[in-house]
């Protein structure tokens, strides 16, 4: 079995050569009808909260179950750099006959829905942008026979996707028609826009918006986490907190701008100086959080010396003037004494206070 492949802005009507059903039209409108059913189901029952995997699932079930001429909703999109894209959604009876359901990228490139439909013999057709790829090693064993995928339209640039629909009858969409899957299209849209869009404000409710880095809130949670996975996996856990002193001379001499994009230039600093696998978030106004996953006090207790050395010997620059920051970091590590999480964060924060009023001391010490 060979494919033909048809590409334009609404579904190709197959050939007569090609059309193996004699169904009359009235099959079409019975088929509309019970997709039209379907649509108004799924309208009705989604939910107002957005959870992509499971609305797109439903979405899936619900055009399947529509009409038993289905055998695959196919659902992908374009990101890395992958040739081939893995589907977000692959639902249907004839799942289990393919090994591999991945697509070209080159099938996420059309602007428009297009058909492919199945042919018994064609000579010298080899599109390697078959949308019945998965079966190429196995066309004898493919139940579908006909294919209409429709671009999904996304507001992120570098991202595509696509729906696919197989079908186990070579006009089916040639009596159908585009209309009622173009009409899931446009809900599968609206989920992945909103599920975009509560991501992206997720994201942003857990960022500081001055520095970049987690607000107090994640920093929290991923602590809370940080803790449970410790003591359930029995592994060491640190924290570094640290703290700017000297801020309000700052914004005394170049104001609170200077002072914001200080903290800004710490921030970017803290980060560049820390490791892959550490958390550093935004704890109060002029102190931070780091999170040192698998680490003991005496590996911490070194991080926190570097840190300090490289800040003392570093100056940040703010309106062209270089600041050397006084930096004050307090050590604890949660594994050997079973500390509670309020209880880390409170010595990690008596260590600090240690540091300030040592330092304190040694400055008002004469020197002689």
């Amino acid at each position: 079995m060979k494919f033909n492949f048809f590409s334009s802005t609404e579904p190709t009507q197959f050939p007569t050569a090609i059309a193996l059903s004699n169904a009359p039209e009235a099959q079409g409108e019975d088929e509309r009808a019970a997709l039209t059913a379907a649509l108004h189901v799924l309208l009705e029952n989604l939910p107002q909260s957005v959870k992509n995997k499971d609305h797109i699932k439903r979405l899936c079930d619900t055009v399947l179950d529509a009409t038993p001429h289905l055998r695959l909703v196919w659902i992908g999109f374009t990101e890395g750099d992958d040739d081939k894209v893995i589907p977000h959604a692959a639902i249907g009876e004839c799942v289990p006959e393919a090994e591999d359901w991945r697509l070209p990228r080159s099938c996420f490139e059309h602007v428009g829905p297009y058909s492919q439909a199945s042919l018994e013999s064609v000579g010298g057709i080899n599109d390697l942008n078959s949308l019945f790829w998965p079966w190429r090693d196995n066309l004898d064993a493919c139940s579908a026979s006909c294919a209409l995928a429709i671009p999904l339209r996304s507001d992120k640039p570098d991202v595509r996707g696509l729906i696919v629909f197989y079908a186990d009858d070579v006009s089916y969409f040639a009596h159908t028609g585009a209309a009622p899957f173009r009409a899931f299209c446009h809900i599968a849209e609206i989920i992945w826009q909103q599920s975009n869009l509560l991501q992206m404000l997720t994201e942003k409710a857990q960022i500081d918006t001055l520095t970049g880095l987690m607000n107090r809130r994640k920093t929290s949670y991923l602590l809370k986490k940080a803790v449970e996975r410790a003591a359930q996996e029995d592994e060491l856990l640190s924290i570094m907190l640290m703290r700017l002193e000297g801020f309000g001379k700052i914004n005394d001499v170049y104001g609170w701008r200077a002072a914001d994009m200080l903290l800004a230039s710490f921030a970017r600093e803290i980060t560049l100086q820390t490791r892959a696998q550490d958390k550093i978030g935004r704890w109060t106004g002029v102190e931070f959080m780091t999170i040192l996953p698998r680490t003991d006090m005496r590996h911490a207790q070194f991080l926190a010396q570097g840190l300090l050395g490289y800040f003392a010997s570093h100056p940040l620059y703010v309106k062209q003037e270089s600041i050397l920051l006084s930096l004050h970091i307090g050590v604890a590590t949660y594994g050997h004494e079973n500390l509670s999480l309020d209880e880390l964060v409170n010595q990690a924060n008596r260590n600090m206070q240690a540091s300030i009023a040592g330092a304190s001391a040694s400055a008002k010490t004469p020197a002689y």
